[in-house]
């Protein structure tokens, strides 16, 4: 239960100190709670007998002693504070709600922009070892389930917790033995139903969350290389891979939802019963219809305000149960990437307090590198060594698993190499990255391309209004893009689709360079970027390079 707790709270982080003003909120409400109920019984008591007014109510004593009201005027009076009472406690009650919602979602948003963070300055060899399913399942699945099913459902435990004590201590005071015999009933309720729903709603929790994480994965997968499946006839295996999941997600999806409706019914049996008997049990003993009628009032009304705190408490607590493995998960997460969730640097390096100064390349220098994959027997990269000066054009070639992409992703700062040094203009590469991102551009085989606008995907991540479109007309030419530009339905404001689906592969790759071109970057770094390209357009975009 402590490392439960002690994770519960790391999550919330600075939000913590918040949690006392909403604990402030939850008393308040719990007040007009108790004030509602407590005021039933003598009212009734006096509606059925106006005489007792004068002996044994002392607070409508005190009102006919100050205020010139008959027993009538003073009931009406009674009655019409009563009601503004509960009006005011389900005001109450629903900003205590607002306020746990608002909290929670709040929470969820900086959960879900911190994740974000992380996952784009991660290290570049952590994100290798993991399938980007399991990145947007953390912050699709994972978050929402801990903000709805753990965090928001926490809280709500603590209200209606609070209610339910206040209520019950009430009771107590009233009548011992009866609210002895009520909180035995609830009790046993919940036992019973926690001792049945517990394992099987953690297995429900866990099983919900591989198998939306397979679903997300199955369909990356199944459409992400659509043509070459649909060509292969493959299409039925991923089609499997994701029905299996979802059905699985159902099968125990289902399971939990059906489950939490069973506390309903057994407290609404319970609390009939109870009033029942009591209501039997206070006219045998007390005689006196007046009296008795004021305590099975009471409790009756108790009871119906006891009835969903206590079935919304042991809701919770199976909610609890099933979000476990969706927190803790969260909570690995958060703990692996506390260091990159909080920086605006790329990636983990360490950043040269003097790096200010000239954005110019002048050379790059690996000096005896030597570079190995985690849980890789041998060595990617060995004893490398080269120096690239400014002007120079150089091209990387050798077959296929020589290193080829390892060695770029050194070049690019993506990997940092066990041994040996990587410099920037004589300096180490990692305190100069931000000067290398503002310099280099990488084009890769594969482009990647947003679904937006040729224009956006040309800026790519600068917003619409500061796009300099006489340098988008230039990086259009200088890419050989003119006439694509020009036959779309809305020139360069046209939507090119996901992955810039209406393109062909050597448009894609001619809207790269022109993303490199606008970027105005001084190095450029193409892997087979112009091998979609037919050979007069290839020599047309190399001449415009070299110039």
């Amino acid at each position: 239960m402590q490392v439960y707790l002690d994770k519960y709270f790391d999550i919330l982080c600075n939000k913590k100190r918040k949690l006392t003003l909403i604990l402030i909120f939850f008393l308040i409400s719990s007040a007009f709670d108790l004030m509602g109920i407590g005021l039933i019984g003598p009212f009734i008591g006096a509606i059925m007998s106006p005489d007792s007014m004068n002996s044994g109510f002392s607070f409508i004593e005190k009102i006919k002693y100050y205020l010139p009201f008959s027993n009538k005027e003073v009931i009406m009076i009674f009655g019409a504070l009563i009601v503004c009472i509960f009006y005011l406690k389900g005001f109450s009650a629903y900003w205590v709600q607002k306020t746990i919602v608002k909290f929670s979602f709040n929470h969820q948003a900086d959960l879900i922009e911190k994740l974000m963070r992380a996952y784009q300055h991660m290290p570049y060899q952590m994100h290798l070892l993991r399938n980007s399913a399991s990145f947007i399942n953390t912050i699709s699945g994972h978050v929402r389930l801990y903000t709805e099913m753990t965090l928001m459902a926490s809280l709500k435990l603590i209200s209606e917790l609070i209610v339910f004590i206040s209520i019950i201590t009430l009771l107590a005071i009233t009548n011992f033995w009866a609210t002895f015999m009520l909180s035995s009933l609830l009790m046993v309720v919940f036992l019973l139903y926690d001792t049945v729903v517990k394992k099987p709603f953690q297995e429900a929790g866990e099983e919900t969350a591989k198998s939306s994480e397979n679903i997300i994965k199955g369909v990356n997968e199944g459409v992400g290389g659509l043509k070459e499946i649909r060509v292969l006839g493959k299409s039925d295996y991923f089609h499997g891979k994701v029905k299996r999941a979802a059905y699985r997600y159902a099968e125990y999806g289902s399971k939990a939802q059906a489950m939490q409706n069973i506390p309903r019914h057994m407290l609404e049996s319970a609390v009939i019963s109870f009033i029942i008997i009591l209501a039997v049990y206070s006219l045998y003993t007390q005689g006196e219809a007046t009296s008795a009628m004021s305590v099975i009032g009471m409790f009756a009304v108790a009871a119906v305000r006891l009835m969903p705190s206590a079935y919304q408490m042991s809701v919770t607590f199976t909610s609890l149960r099933f979000s476990r493995h969706h927190m803790e998960e969260l909570y690995q997460d958060l703990l692996d990437l506390s260091e990159y969730s909080c920086t605006s640097k790329a990636e983990n390096h360490v950043v040269d307090e003097n790096n200010g100064g000239q954005r110019e390349f002048i050379s790059l220098t690996m000096d005896n590198i030597y570079y190995q994959y985690p849980d890789a027997s041998v060595n990617a990269i060995e004893g490398l060594d080269f120096r690239i000066e400014k002007g120079d054009c150089i091209g990387i070639i050798g077959k296929s698993g020589s290193g080829k992409t390892t060695l770029i992703d050194i070049i690019l700062g993506l990997l940092i190499p066990q041994t040996g040094k990587v410099l920037l203009n004589n300096s180490p590469l990692q305190k100069k990255i931000d000067l290398w991102y503002e310099i280099v551009a990488y084009i890769p085989q594969d482009i990647y391309l947003i679904d937006e606008s040729l224009r956006k995907n040309i800026a790519l991540g600068i917003d619409d209004e500061y796009i300099e479109d006489n340098k988008i007309k230039e990086a259009i030419s200088v890419a050989q893009l003119n006439q694509v530009a020009k036959d779309l339905p809305d020139g360069v404001n046209t939507i090119l689709g996901e992955n810039g689906i209406k393109l062909s592969g050597g448009q894609r790759q001619r809207v790269a360079l022109a993303r490199a071109i606008y970027h105005e970057r001084e190095v450029i770094i193409m892997d087979e970027a112009t091998s979609a390209l037919d050979s007069e357009t290839e020599k047309q975009v190399v001449s415009e390079i070299n110039s």
